[in-house]
């Protein structure tokens, strides 16, 4: 049976262009395309309402569709660049960066909901979830007097009732991951592994993907990637004579088990990824990454509604050993998005053009898999004055393709960090907006950071219970913050070495009087 459209062409809603193509609907929810390649998710009210109030959508994204005072329609705007398409014979290209938005919209959504049914759902790139459809749908109402709320019942899997009677709510939470592990790879191997169902061949089936990105998307997407991406022709063991004529699940990347007894142990969902990011012992520079780049990637939707698309770039400075590699790859770890670096043993070549096409090609890598995260370490050995007098040709054209694909990154959702000692030795064009918009100074530490940075280290190390490290961080004040951590390295040594079992004052003062001293200038030996 047809469905109608419930926008006609050419018509113009308020922020998109005119209305070209009808591509998908279903019963409660339509999708069309205007001429801009805008994609505009026409829905119900009651479904629209039931993702604003479970955190699915933001509200600020919504919009009314309202004739003589009746709401008929809400609907949110996807750009171009963005995907929108159902989950089920829709058309999400299958790239990499594809792909990794779509496991992370799993894992994203299962945090919101742990046993609805996202097969039928439909997957928005922007807001980086699958919004799940309900089941079954009853008539819709016009008037905004006639709404009903959606309950969550509405969007549970048809079979949730004989699963609990089976194996209580566990059953149904096994249920929905199952199905959520399906769907990926159903979508990545385009329906392919419903065919070859346990066989461990989903490397085979995916190539255009490598062993590493297709372990990073199953990683992303909460499936235990190790000893799945085998591309063997053979039956594993767990597949020989035991599970000769058991029908495996539809689309299961799990080897067929033999039947053991119902385990006892607590098969909870995982714990959400936090949303804050911490730093200890630099309270300034979390606070910054934290309004500056972990909310603009936390909650895109709402950023892009004022114009802002991806965090800016970037540059912390400061003398050696005030932390800024180590705050760059602790940002990395907690946002787990692809990460590139350019430094010397990446980019660096005695010959003339090529340091400048290793530099474009790390750049190529970064978009192709934005959104990312690019490292630049020791900028100045790429990006010094071109003015210099001892600048070389091969430097001029490095700072050049610098200038070229730093706006252009930007642009394409990649998070551009860079790192240097000597600020004052960067070309003047890459420190204007636009380019790096903070330049963020890292100072020697203060006895508040100091104490933060040595108690967090120290967490991961069996202590004396009446540690008092107040005389350590007087020691330490105005030190790099690298020597908190050689202090307790040293301190460890020692420890191992006097047959002892926990690090104390007494060790932890003798680790301090063993660092170098804090001279201002070296010896320069006459």
């Amino acid at each position: 049976m047809s469905i109608s459209p419930w926008i006609q062409p050419h018509v113009k809603l308020p922020e998109t262009g005119a209305i070209t193509s009808f591509l998908f609907a279903r019963k409660s929810w339509q999708i069309f395309q205007d001429d801009n390649g805008t994609r505009v998710l026409v829905t119900t009210p009651e479904l629209m309402d039931a993702w604003v109030r479970r955190k699915f959508i933001d509200p600020t994204c919504v919009r009314a569709i309202k004739n003589h005072g009746k709401i008929l329609y809400n609907y949110f705007l996807s750009p171009a660049r963005y995907c929108l398409s159902p989950v089920k014979n829709g058309d999400i290209s299958q790239d990499y960066t594809t792909a990794y938005s779509f496991a992370m919209a799993i894992s994203s959504s299962r945090s919101l909901d742990s046993r609805s049914d996202f097969t039928n759902g439909v997957f928005s790139s922007l807001h980086r979830k699958i919004l799940p459809v309900p089941t079954t749908t009853g008539p819709r109402p016009h008037a905004a007097g006639q709404l009903k709320e959606m309950g969550e019942e509405a969007f549970r899997n048809p079979d949730e009732k004989a699963l609990k009677a089976e194996g209580g709510k566990g059953a149904s939470l096994n249920t929905a991951r199952r199905n959520d592990e399906t769907m990926l790879v159903n979508w990545l191997t385009k329906g392919a592994a419903k065919k070859v169902g346990a066989q461990p061949k989903l490397g085979h089936l995916v190539r255009w993907l490598s062993p590493e990105q297709l372990s990073r998307v199953l990683k992303s997407a909460g499936i235990n990637a190790e000893g799945k991406l085998r591309n063997s022709r053979k039956g594993t063991p767990a597949q020989g004579k035991e599970a000769a004529g058991k029908e495996p699940r539809e689309g299961s990347i799990f080897k067929p088990k033999e039947k053991s007894p119902p385990s006892k142990r607590s098969k909870e969902p995982r714990a959400p990824r936090p949303t804050r990011f911490s730093l200890p012992g630099r309270r300034e520079l979390e606070a910054f990454f934290n309004e500056h780049i972990v909310e603009v990637v936390n909650e895109p939707e709402r950023y892009r509604k004022m114009g802002i698309d991806n965090p800016s770039a970037v540059i912390l400075h400061g003398p050696p050993g005030c932390g800024k590699t180590y705050a760059a790859d602790q940002l990395v770890r907690f946002l787990d998005l692809p990460s590139f670096f350019v430094n010397s043993g990446t980019v660096a070549s005695p010959y003339i053009h090529d340091s400048s096409k290793k530099i474009s090609a790390i750049f190529d890598k970064a978009i192709a898999a934005a959104p990312s995260v690019l490292i630049v370490d020791e900028m100045e050995a790429y990006m010094g004055h071109r003015s210099s007098s001892s600048s070389q040709q091969h430097q001029v054209e490095e700072v050049a393709e610098f200038l070229r694909r730093i706006p252009e990154a930007i642009d394409k959702r990649v998070i551009i960090i860079a790192m240097t000692n000597l600020l004052d030795f960067i070309d003047t064009a890459l420190l204007r907006q636009g380019r790096f918009d903070h330049k963020i100074k890292l100072d020697l530490p203060d006895r508040i950071d100091v104490k933060a940075a040595l108690q967090s280290i120290l967490a991961q190390r069996p202590t004396d219970p009446g540690l008092d490290i107040e005389p350590v961080v007087d020691k330490l004040v105005r030190r790099p913050l690298s020597d908190c951590n050689y202090v307790v390295r040293e301190a460890s040594r020692l420890v191992v070495r006097r047959k002892q079992e926990h690090l104390d004052q007494e060790v932890l003062l003798e680790a301090v009087k063993r660092l170098p001293s804090n001279k201002l200038k070296p010896d320069i030996g006459f």
